[in-house]
């Protein structure tokens, strides 16, 4: 795109040159990735052609938001691909308003969590049509979720011995999210039988199954699947769990296996989950976890 960036000790170095015409092909259909490129590509006079593209709904919406704004100039030049250039004209900034998505993965995450957990939740102000794939699975394994309307969700939890075991696999959007992957796999390791998760987007994705193993080895990981044989059973005595997040969704997702099983929950490195939640302490308290403030968090499951 005509940008120099470099990278050293401490981090990047971005330079800004004059944009170009160019091609980029992502290895992965990355949402962040997309975003930034097709941001990127709004300064450029000559067409950027960017292919291998994410199709995310948030995609969609920055892209209608920069046309409608006479931002951009976009255009689909293929399934996963588009063109974008500096609009020709642009009009004089005014103020606008725009409506913005629910999270996909936070709702995929509190429905999770209410069966994890063994709390009845409402959700509201979401919109069950942008995780249809991730509906789907949950009620494979018999979930007890169900649409209100068109922006409400009701969970009710069922006995973990009343669901079963599955087999899914990630894939770009609409497929099943790889964000959602570790938390519905902490959900698997308490459903009785055996499961299986193919992780088809990302590498790395399993950094958090040390932690859940930790708790109850349950998980073995062999290349881009996971065997996951679970328990739906408590065990005898609550224990201090030490959490350390690695990740934005591992990290919450070992956390919310740990409290599932009565665990008091002592977590560190937290900014790593805020960072895709906000404030955790927050997010679990609608579930009734006590948290108290220390160097680390620490959860109390037993208002659950």
């Amino acid at each position: 795109m005509g940008h120099t960036v470099h990278e050293g000790p401490s981090g990047f170095t971005f330079r800004a040159g004059r944009p170009r015409a160019c091609a980029v092909k992502l290895r992965v259909p990355s949402v962040g990735a997309t975003l930034n490129l097709l941001l990127a590509a709004t300064g450029s006079v000559e067409p950027v052609h960017l292919y291998n593209i994410a199709r995310e709904p948030e995609v969609t919406a920055v892209t209608d938001y920069l046309v409608s704004r006479g931002v951009a100039d976009v255009g689909d030049i293929g399934e996963r691909a588009i063109m974008v250039r500096k609009a020709p004209v642009r009009p004089p900034v005014t103020e606008t308003n725009i409506a913005l998505l629910p999270d996909r993965i936070i709702t995929v995450t509190a429905i999770v969590a209410a069966q994890l957990l063994q709390r009845a939740l409402i959700l509201e102000k979401t919109n069950p049509f942008l995780i249809t794939k991730e509906l789907s699975v949950l009620r494979d394994i018999n979930l007890n979720v169900q649409i209100i309307d068109d922006t409400t969700i009701l969970v009710r939890p069922r006995s973990f011995f009343e669901l079963r075991s599955t087999t899914l696999e990630t894939a770009p959007y609409p497929g099943f999210s790889t964000d959602s992957q570790p938390i519905v796999s902490a959900l698997l390791a308490r459903i009785s039988g055996i499961s299986e998760v193919k992780e088809f987007v990302f590498t790395s994705r399993f950094q958090y199954v040390t932690s859940i193993n930790r708790i109850r080895n349950c998980i073995e990981i062999d290349g881009d699947r996971l065997i996951i044989l679970g328990d739906p059973s408590l065990p005898s005595l609550p224990q201090m769990v030490h959490l350390k997040a690695t990740d934005i969704r591992g990290g919450m997702a070992a956390c919310l296996f740990a409290l599932s099983l009565g665990h008091h929950v002592e977590l560190a490195n937290i900014h790593e989950i805020e960072r895709g939640y906000g404030s955790v302490d927050e997010f679990l308290s609608v579930l009734g976890v006590e948290c108290c403030e220390n160097s680390a968090r620490i959860f109390d499951p037993y208002t659950v």
